[in-house]
């Protein structure tokens, strides 16, 4: 009875763990709270089209300080979602400029957020790059940061026993 108990507790121990590292596996790729997740209904660019743009764009990165500081897109600013207010205008002073704002995959919409709020304050040629620096780097265009060809921070993993 004791070892099945045991086996028991571990098996929930052990599920509990992974979920909790799912979700911090998950908030590490995105900035924005699990509440934005809607796809924004302005333009979308693709890598190509981006790639070809390079130097002609000015681009925005959505995500948090972190995620900037370790790997972005060569020449990016950052602009997370909820800093658009305060740094838009210091850091974007042309409003006609041509935009393009990404985050970490098509699974983060801080993209959406950021370009959106970008649109409503004014700014009109604003664009997203839904595929966003996951796909950038596994393509092997030119990235800059801390660790520029990994822009995924390495998952945390629980403690091992007896440590």
């Amino acid at each position: 009875m004791k070892k099945t108990l045991v086996k028991a507790l571990s098996m929930v121990l052990v599920i509990s763990g992974f979920s909790m590292l799912a979700g911090i596996a998950d908030e590490s790729k995105c900035s924005t709270p699990k509440k934005v997740t809607q796809e924004s209904s302005l333009p979308k660019i693709t890598r190509a089209d981006l790639s070809a743009k390079l130097g002609k764009v000015t681009l925005v990165d959505a995500l948090g300080e972190k995620s900037f500081e370790r790997s972005r897109i060569k020449g990016s600013v950052n602009i997370p979602y909820e800093t658009v207010d305060q740094n838009a205008s210091k850091l974007l002073p042309n409003k006609d400029a041509d935009i393009v704002v990404y985050c970490m995959n098509t699974k983060c919409h801080a993209s959406d957020k950021v370009a959106d709020d970008l649109a409503k304050i004014g700014y009109k040629h604003v664009s997203i790059y839904r595929e966003g620096l996951q796909d950038w780097v596994t393509a092997g265009l030119p990235a800059e940061g801390s660790n520029p060809s990994d822009p995924m921070p390495p998952q945390k993993t629980a403690n091992k026993a007896g440590k």
